[in-house]
């Protein structure tokens, strides 16, 4: 039997000791060392805390999950290491000079519980999810437990005006435009209140012009009465001015209207090709008039682009 070449392998941490087991079934591995110990800067470390009771504290690359590190996790199974669940962070303080850093949360705000949101939350991020209404809190609740996310994430079905803490970023979707004019300074102050010092903003929202918006405060349309009761489609010069009062300034602003106004029509048209069935749910009459009218005249503000839907970004000092 032909002796096998020998193969050097210059550190023995998570990346030298990963390379000796992939090389290990075609040579002879020899791995060099400086420290006295396998495994690098991944390790676990005994502390003393708060009343001096024993904490063994883990320290290292140990955030890992299938979707985003297979390879690490692949490298794991073969030579048979298990994992476990574990509470993480990504913190560190000094107490002498006071300098402290904390992993990052996120604020959901809004009637859409987004892929953002749970990304984040799988990536290690704490999420807050302020939902409308009860019905919406159910329903992030499920996704987030389907998701296998629910001990990251927080639902709490309240006003984003009472909301406590400090946030990494803060997500709000759809809700500048249902505070209504009165309330919306308010709102930009609450949401830089709960914003951690560089982080950021990410309001979506329809918005109008900002000579179509000063007259339609003191009229009824239909999305005022029937989408936004209370509420106001602000301008972006309107957001733009709440939010530079309030600290934050407008550093991206992108518009996909169009894009909208392919999603009514299309979901208009098989509202209406489904019509029959909804009648015979034993609605009102009006129930699926109001299905029709309003995609169509929302699909009709897009289009002419009296109405835009813009994702915005805000931010305050050097963001994260």
């Amino acid at each position: 039997m032909a002796e096998r070449l020998g193969a050097a392998v210059a550190g023995a941490g998570g990346a030298g000791l990963t390379a000796g087991h992939v090389l290990a079934s075609s040579y002879e591995v020899t791995p060099y060392e400086a420290d006295g110990r396998l495994g690098g800067h991944a390790r676990t470390r005994g502390l003393s805390g708060p009343g001096g009771q024993g904490l063994a504290v883990d320290s290292g690359f140990i955030v890992h999950d299938e979707p985003t590190h297979p390879p690490l996790l692949r490298s794991f199974r073969e030579p048979g290491i298990g994992a476990q669940g574990a509470e993480t962070s990504m913190s560190v303080g000094c107490d002498g000079c006071g300098l402290e850093h904390a992993g990052a949360r996120l604020l959901q705000i809004g009637t859409g519980w987004g892929e953002l949101a749970l990304r984040a939350a799988a990536r290690g991020a704490r999420v807050t999810a302020l939902p409308l209404s009860g019905e919406q809190a159910v329903l992030a609740r499920e996704r987030t437990a389907a998701a296998g996310l629910a001990d990251r994430v927080e639902v709490q079905p309240r006003g984003h005006r009472d909301v406590g803490g400090r946030c990494d970023a803060v997500i709000s979707v759809e809700t500048i435009e249902a505070v209504g004019a009165e309330y919306r300074p308010s709102s930009f102050t609450a949401l830089r209140r709960a914003l951690a010092p560089g982080g950021r903003i990410a309001p979506r929202a329809i918005t109008m012009g900002h000579r179509e918006m000063l007259p339609s405060a003191a009229t009824h349309t239909p999305l005022s009465t029937y989408v936004f009761p209370g509420g106001l489609i602000p301008s972006r010069e309107a957001i733009a001015e709440h939010s530079a009062a309030s600290g934050p300034a407008t550093t991206a602003d992108d518009g996909y209207g169009e894009h909208d106004a392919e999603t009514l029509r299309r979901g208009r048209e098989r509202f209406t090709a489904h019509r029959p069935v909804v009648t015979a749910l034993g609605f009102a009459p009006v129930f699926p008039r109001m299905g029709e009218f309003h995609p169509a005249c929302s699909e009709a503000g897009f289009r002419s682009r009296h109405l835009d839907v813009r994702q915005l970004l805000l931010t305050e000092g050097t963001h994260r």
